[in-house]
């Protein structure tokens, strides 16, 4: 009969059982009577095979739609849409495929010769009275579940550069891929589609490093969780990390990311704390090439554990089993002297900027890096970190004078173990100047054999402005900006002047130093600019400072 059949008709059928439970609507999948009735005749007629691949046809058109509705939810990317689509299977689809499957004919099946020589009637709807078990669907149901894992997956894959990037708000449909794979175990197809999906979006000149960098720590985290045996993360990181080598910045932007404030790093920083370098791991990330790659260490024969590599994990796949997050930031580089150079420089810059000398803060991270990279490679970090407190002695004892400066506050630096700082100079406004002889004078009693040299573009100044209207400003500037608000407020100073004005009057070797300045005071409302002269001057409510 069903080689008898014209084409079409197969699709008629499947047409039918569509309409019947309601594919469009992925709900009410309850089959009528009728239904039953079409499906049990079919198969009295012996069309057992088209009935069977009608239904799974039609619970797999009624799964896709199901499942594209669910991801395609404004909060699907924070969700996990597998639990509620198996859910729909197992309670909805399943018991109605069943009731189709196990239906029979109201009455026996006439066996009379006649009927039976011009019919072939399938044995398996001979009329029985024997109760059909579920288990007798077990294979149907096994490949629905594999056809929705597979669904599942394939949509969060489009989804993925998305996720990656919401991690860990999406941590919960991440689930979703954890999943799949478990199901499938497509891994080399995550980790293609993921890396072409990367090399489109992510790696191209357009993206800043700070972008690509906190993008990088995501995919740490994130392919971490979805493939715990890393085998993925084996073949998606190695091209982030050749691209990442190839900025000159991002030594930099490592460095701040692990000793800055930006609130994108907060769980770098957290893992930088909390996690310590494994004990089966190198002892830095530039030692890991010389590992053995083979396994021939001791400790590989006599762990129980132990399992060989994945034949599908990446050339990179030892380097990504260890859970320390800070190590694969440092496999980045080749170049370890570059990197100590970079976290020199940070922790110079937050040193300059400290205030009241507190540095409880850079001794902490120090002292965390310390343990990874070792004591001797840290010395510089330590004497910049002995010159601050020498600085707040020498503070100390200046104050006890009478008649100095009580609002200065310096930090004195080694010129040999601090990295290369600005020594840009100019000239100070006459009030500052008095301030920093006063203290230069004071070092030269307290250490004859040398002398202050003092870095004017470094450092900040806190300042409080107190307008005619009595209103008050208080900022934290720096001593350019407050040189130029000082030199603006002096009584003779023209009302009117121009950055090359202020750049004569201060000896600036460029007058776009004195441009920048300025600007920063009228965006605080407290100096006018003309552009069509190129000039500035005071606002109505003239500022006094007070530093």
């Amino acid at each position: 009969m069903s080689a008898a059949m014209q084409p079409g008709m197969h699709t008629v059928i499947e047409n039918y059982f569509q309409s019947a439970l309601h594919v469009e609507e992925s709900t009410n999948i309850v089959p009528d009577a009728t239904c039953a009735q079409v499906c049990t005749q079919l198969r009295i007629l012996g069309l057992d095979a088209v009935v069977q691949s009608a239904l799974t046809e039609t619970a797999s058109h009624i799964l896709e739609h199901a499942t594209q509705q669910a991801v395609t939810r404004p909060d699907s990317l924070q969700e996990a849409v597998y639990p509620a689509l198996h859910a729909l299977l197992c309670d909805e689809l399943m018991p109605a495929l069943s009731s189709l499957l196990n239906a029979r004919p109201k009455e026996p099946v006439s066996m009379s010769p006649t009927l039976y020589n011009a019919w072939d009637i399938s044995v398996s709807m001979m009329y029985d009275d024997t109760p059909v078990l579920d288990e007798d669907h077990e294979s149907l149901y096994l490949r629905l579940e594999y056809s929705l894992a597979k669904m599942v997956g394939r949509h969060r894959l489009t989804q993925l550069y998305a996720l990656v990037g919401m991690f860990p708000q999406s941590r919960a449909a991440m689930e979703d891929m954890v999943m799949w794979l478990t199901k499938t175990d497509e891994r080399i197809e995550l980790a293609h589609s993921f890396t072409q999906a990367l090399q489109t979006r992510l790696l191209h000149p357009d993206m800043d490093t700070h972008a690509i960098l906190a993008y990088y720590i995501n995919i740490v985290f994130a392919l971490r969780m979805v493939d715990t045996s890393g085998v993925v993360l084996s073949r998606v990181l190695p091209p982030v990390q050749h691209y990442l080598r190839t900025r000159h910045d991002t030594i930099r932007v490592i460095v701040h990311a692990l000793l800055g404030d930006d609130a994108e790093f907060e769980l770098l920083r957290s893992e930088l704390v909390q996690m310590q370098p494994e004990n089966d791991a190198p002892s830095s990330a530039w030692d890991m090439d010389a590992e053995d790659e083979q396994y021939t260490r001791l400790e590989h024969w006599v762990d129980p554990t132990w399992a060989p590599r994945p034949v599908d994990a990446g050339p990179a796949f030892r380097l990504m089993r260890s859970n320390d997050v800070v190590g694969l930031l440092a496999q980045i580089f080749h170049d370890r002297q570059g990197f100590l150079h970079a976290l020199e420089q940070h922790t110079a810059q937050r040193l300059v900027r400290t205030v009241d000398y507190d540095t409880s803060r850079v001794q902490h991270n120090i002292a965390i890096f310390k343990r990874r990279l070792g004591e001797q490679s840290l010395h510089h970090c330590d004497v910049m970190l002995a010159d601050v407190a020498t600085s707040r002695v020498l503070d100390t004892a200046f104050h006890t004078q009478e008649n100095v400066a009580a609002y200065m506050h310096p930090v004195v630096v080694s010129r040999q173990f601090w990295p290369d700082l600005d020594t840009r100079t100019w000239t100070w406004p006459t009030r500052l100047a008095q301030s920093l002889q006063q203290f230069s004078a004071f070092y030269t009693r307290q250490n004859p054999t040398k002398c202050v040299r003092w870095l004017p573009h470094l450092g900040t100044v806190d300042v409080d402005i107190e307008l005619r209207n009595n209103e008050c400003l208080s900022m934290r500037v720096s001593p350019l900006q407050l040189a130029v608000l000082e030199i603006m407020t002096d009584n003779e100073t023209p009302g009117v002047v121009t950055a090359e004005d202020l750049a004569q009057a201060l000896e600036l070797q460029h007058a776009a130093m004195a441009l920048e300045a300025l600007r920063f005071w009228v965006a605080q409302g407290v100096l006018r600019e003309w552009p069509s002269a190129g000039s500035f001057e005071l606002c109505d409510n003239l500022p006094v400072s007070h530093a």
